[in-house]
């Protein structure tokens, strides 16, 4: 019967991709790991791993192996999590999902912070700009940008607050031909992400009046960045939520269209399966979430004023 811990140490090497780096990121000396999967290939009289001093790969039945590892490996963290639960300590593994534009912003930042306050915790996170299915995915808390996007019955939702929506182009693309006026906007081809409206965008102007703009999408994509890179890259005009776009529109490789005007403002919520049995981890991090978005001021950083297209006519 093969040790467990030889199991744990395979899933190790393979996750890793090899012993060199296994050593590196558990601590436990090569030599070690190679002789307990040796031990362990030699218990369920079979070739795991192919290697040599140039090569590594994980033959058919070490990945079988290997998905059954992390399965013990699993179910272990989630005893001991159970556990430390019932004594309520703020410890054990939280998988986390939130788009890019957040993860760039105050998100990043209050997650180191959550972990430098909490030693304990481990964090799996996942970016993601795409629908998912928190239970599925094994989601235990998900940040989305998003303006009335349906939510399951099952999830509960938390407001943190809203950001603004800006409406981007490439200098040249603009410089080309610069729109005053929203019935302009249909000369240019659009980029859309997924969602219920992405065929008619709402802008609001100074005065709070509002103007719907109805198109077909060049582009139609789950990935908010990529986006973001067509809209760079000149092939066409793009409704981003602030977050997003605001590096490239302070450093010139967008522009704002019609700066008077601006997208309805699209809220950013956390998301997650229950109240009740939470896991004291993942009810620390939504407050300190909730914290850090009421303390950074994001909701109110506004671009430049002179962030226009004034600035690129001629360019």
């Amino acid at each position: 019967m093969p040790k467990l811990d030889d199991y744990v140490l395979f899933a190790h090497v393979v996750r890793h991709g090899g012993f060199a780096p296994a050593e590196r990121a558990t601590g436990i000396a090569k030599t070690r790991l190679s002789k307990r999967v040796a031990a362990l290939e030699r218990a369920l009289a079979c070739r795991l791993l192919e290697r040599s001093t140039r090569s590594f790969r994980v033959t058919d039945i070490g990945l079988e192996v290997y998905h059954r590892s992390e399965a013990i490996l699993a179910n272990a963290d989630q005893a001991y999590t159970a556990a430390a639960h019932s004594l309520g300590k703020v410890t054990g593994g939280i998988r986390v999902a939130w788009p890019l534009g957040l993860a760039k912003s105050f998100a990043s930042q209050a997650l180191v912070r959550f972990m430098e306050t909490y030693p304990d915790v481990r964090v799996d996170l996942q970016i993601a700009d795409g629908p998912l299915n928190l239970i599925d995915d094994g989601i235990d808390l998900a940040l989305r940008i998003g303006s009335g996007a349906r939510t399951e019955e099952s999830l509960v939702v938390r407001t943190l607050g809203t950001t603004p929506t800006r409406l981007v182009g490439a200098p040249a693309l603009i410089a080309r031909d610069a729109p005053s006026i929203v019935a302009h906007l249909g000369r240019f081809a659009t980029l859309a992400g997924i969602g219920p409206d992405h065929r008619r965008w709402t802008l609001v102007g100074p005065d709070g009046k509002r103007e719907s703009f109805d198109h077909t999408p060049k582009l139609v994509c789950a990935d908010a960045e990529t986006v973001r890179d067509a809209a760079i890259a000149g092939l066409g005009i793009a409704l981003l939520p602030e977050p997003l776009c605001v590096a490239e529109l302070r450093r010139g490789t967008l522009v704002q269209m019609l700066p008077a005007w601006q997208g309805v403002e699209q809220k950013i919520e956390l998301l997650f399966t229950t109240r009740r049995g939470m896991l004291p981890s993942v009810r620390a991090l939504i407050d300190h979430l909730a914290g850090s978005f009421a303390c950074s001021g994001f909701r109110h950083r506004a671009l430049p004023q002179n962030t226009s297209i004034t600035h690129i006519v001629g360019f």
